[in-house]
């Protein structure tokens, strides 16, 4: 269930020195109080609790600039958005919404805005702070979290079509065993969870998140999916950071984040051992 807006701020007013400090995001810029920054949280956590779409989406930053994904999907935005071309996308997108719409039957209604209650996570007064509201709110409401990763069909096309070029052969068969196996061996072979091979990026952050609140993996043909397990009321933001504590988030401590996603996705904590990292 949604925390009220008391409850929100009471949840997150406490941990202002912790964000304020994050080894994610350089607060130096940053000339409101934090009390300011709250309540931008619960704006963005407001919109995640209630996307019209009844999901959300997770991934890199590709995702914000996907017309495609902005008509189907719409973003999850509080403060909504300041970058010219990601403004420019957002009204293309709705143009073609309200195009449908006007030719739909009198009962559909008007276009829903593209920017407000979506799936994709988009927000110019980005913080640490909002990302985890964003994550919060999608946890509250027992949300599924889709990650959005468009290069992974590929992925598993050139390699069915390289396993049927010998003779008498043929592409494995598609088992929850084998496209999970598949997915092992494409997030081996791309850099999803590491920027440059140092930096955890914030969508670990996110996955580190839903492990914590008892998500677990959904392994589909083309989509990985996470989906809520039991009761999702008891997820906070001292548990969200405590998690990530666990695993020396801050530190970026490539042994202990690896072995968790290993483990979140895999059940084996030696799954991603040495992900992308540099020597």
């Amino acid at each position: 269930m949604a925390w009220r807006e008391y409850e929100f701020t009471a949840a997150a007013l406490p941990f202002g020195d912790h964000y304020r400090k994050s080894f994610v995001f350089d607060y130096k810029d940053i000339k409101y109080p934090w009390e300011v920054e709250v309540r931008n949280g619960w704006l963005l956590y407001s919109r995640a609790s209630h996307p019209e779409a009844g999901l959300l989406l997770l991934g890199e930053g590709e995702i914000r600039k996907s017309i495609d994904l902005m008509k189907n999907f719409g973003l999850t935005s509080g403060g909504g958005l300041s970058d010219i071309n990601e403004l420019k996308a957002a009204q293309d997108a709705l143009d073609w919404r309200k195009g449908v719409a006007t030719g739909a039957s009198p009962s559909t209604g008007p276009a829903l805005d593209v920017v407000g209650p979506g799936s994709i996570l988009n927000d110019k007064d980005w913080t640490p702070l909002l990302n985890d509201c964003f994550i919060l709110g999608g946890v509250h409401g027992a949300y599924d979290f889709i990650w959005a990763e468009m290069g992974f069909e590929q992925f598993t096309n050139q390699r069915e079509l390289a396993a049927k070029a010998g003779p008498a052969q043929s592409g494995p068969q598609r088992t929850t065993a084998t496209i999970k196996e598949q997915w092992k061996q494409y997030i081996r072979a791309h850099s999803n969870f590491w920027a440059g091979g140092q930096f955890a990026r914030v969508f670990t952050r996110e996955l580190i998140g839903l492990k914590t609140f008892g998500y677990v993996p959904s392994f589909e043909k083309d989509t990985l999916g996470f989906r809520a397990v039991g009761d999702t009321a008891a997820a906070n933001f001292e548990k969200y950071l405590a998690g990530l504590e666990a695993v020396n988030f801050a530190k970026n401590d490539a042994a202990a984040i690896n072995a968790a996603l290993g483990e979140f996705l895999f059940g084996d904590r030696t799954a991603l051992t040495g992900l992308n990292l540099k020597t």
